[in-house]
């Protein structure tokens, strides 16, 4: 894996994670927003004695969430559809959301290994439209668990019950995946002590053998009198999926003024049980939106490697005064720089005449920006994602687009360059391009039926 063990990335998780190499991360555990629409500004700065915000936690739909939207149509057209629906359904602002997460998920099945696990924390607000989300990028049959982490808190809610559960979405990267099997502590353990058990079945008495030595006399007496008798192993039975025995932090506990009373952190038994669950001794576990870095001291905890994300300089402070706080965390690294693919190498640099034939024939010789039908020499190579904001050289991050075009895009993403010439041109720009993509469709159509001919 190209990132560090013991590590915090700050910046746009969406960047970092797109310098990430491919399935080298064997657990992601992720608390993001949760479509709540409130400000999170209520943490205390010690050394300036002020209060400081951490993170908005409120969407509008913007012109560069179209764009991504119409990325993820070339990707996953199922995905796009519904999200669609979202905005009729529900709001254009749940849609912005949608669109935000369907961006990073992508790239967290991307890096994920084919064993590995994702656990997606979230609640009332959004958790019934992320389902099919994750549904669409994981696929419905790698879906293995909604766990409803339920507490006690103190509410005044008048109108309705009230809320006090979170749900955690588990799926897998494959049918492969690793799993130690969580137990709970058996209520009667006096049964496996005996050997059997009685049990009552639909009003019928079954008796449950652990142990044929323990149990001759009562398997004996059950055979008398026609009692069916079932063989089963002694063994604990599995953790199930309502979890009640984790409480959430309350504001004078040791554990959130260690994490500087965070304003959304997470007990870390709750963190313990998911690594211990799903990942082995040495593995790697990544919070793309780690916050207070409660995910990366369970995981160090428990002999695991990890890597932080995230976006805000403040968590990055807590961060930081959290781990300095423990010795064992010698190792900690910062970094505001963003990570480099090392598991690809591009055969030829970005510019090279066969890229630039490659992608004049893949494109028509328009312009990728504004659409428009352009002359070889007014078309230059761009990357699609910059590099300084984790893309790379390889092909599949790479455009042509005019002089004019490139020289307004700049350092934006492919996706904020877009929604540039959406808001500049609206309508007719968006006609052109749709008739451009049936142009290049067309001839793609026609290239494929010569080549199998």
């Amino acid at each position: 894996c190209n990132v560090s063990n013991q590590s915090i990335y700050v910046g746009d998780n969406l960047h970092v994670m797109r310098g990430i190499n491919d399935k080298c991360i064997d657990l992601i555990y992720l608390d993001p927003p949760f479509k709540s629409d409130a400000k999170y500004g209520e943490i205390f700065d010690p050394d300036n004695e002020e209060k400081r915000e951490i993170f908005r936690d409120i969407w509008d739909l913007k012109e560069y969430d179209l764009a991504w939207w119409g990325k993820i149509k070339e990707d996953n057209e199922g995905l796009y559809y519904y999200l669609g629906s979202v905005r009729e359904i529900h709001s254009p602002s749940m849609m912005s959301y949608l669109i935000y997460m369907a961006m990073r998920i992508n790239q967290m099945h991307r890096i994920l290994k084919p064993t590995g696990s994702i656990y997606l924390h979230c609640d009332h607000h959004a958790s019934h439209y992320l389902k099919p989300l994750m549904d669409a990028i994981f696929g419905h049959r790698n879906f293995r668990n909604e766990i409803v982490w339920s507490y006690n808190r103190f509410s005044r809610r008048g109108d309705a019950y009230a809320r006090m559960h979170d749900v955690i979405l588990f799926y897998g990267k494959s049918d492969e995946i690793t799993f130690n099997k969580p137990v709970v502590e058996a209520r009667d353990t006096n049964r496996y002590e005996k050997g059997y058990h009685t049990v009552t079945d639909s009003g019928v008495t079954k008796l449950l053998v652990y142990d044929e030595k323990k149990a001759v006399s009562k398997i004996e007496e059950a055979e008398r009198i026609g009692r069916e008798i079932r063989y089963t192993e002694a063994s604990q039975p599995t953790m199930g999926t309502v979890w009640t025995d984790i409480p959430i932090l309350n504001p004078q506990s040791k554990e959130r003024k260690k994490a500087g009373n965070y304003p959304t952190v997470k007990p870390l038994a709750l963190l313990n049980r998911i690594i211990l669950a799903s990942s082995n001794a040495g593995d790697m576990v990544l919070d793309p939106f780690c916050g207070c870095a409660t995910t990366c001291e369970a995981a160090d905890n428990q002999g695991r490697h990890w890597v932080g994300i995230d976006i805000s300089d403040e968590a990055a402070r807590l961060v930081q005064k959290r781990i300095e706080s423990d010795i064992f965390r010698r190792n900690f690294k910062q970094y505001n720089t963003l990570p480099i693919l090392t598991d690809r190498k591009p055969s030829k640099p970005y510019n090279h005449p066969d890229n630039i034939f490659t992608m004049i024939g893949r494109q028509l010789s328009y312009c990728f920006l504004c659409f428009k039908k352009k002359d070889i020499e007014d078309l230059c190579v761009d990357h699609i994602v910059a590099k300084s904001r984790g893309g790379s050289d390889f092909l599949d991050n790479l455009q042509m687009v005019c002089h004019k075009c490139n020289s307004a895009k700049g350092n934006k993403t492919n996706e904020e360059a877009l929604a540039e010439q959406w808001k500049k041109d609206g309508v007719e720009w968006e006609r052109r391009k749709f008739e451009v993509e049936q142009k290049i469709l067309v001839a793609l159509k026609k290239k494929s039926k010569l080549e199998i001919m």
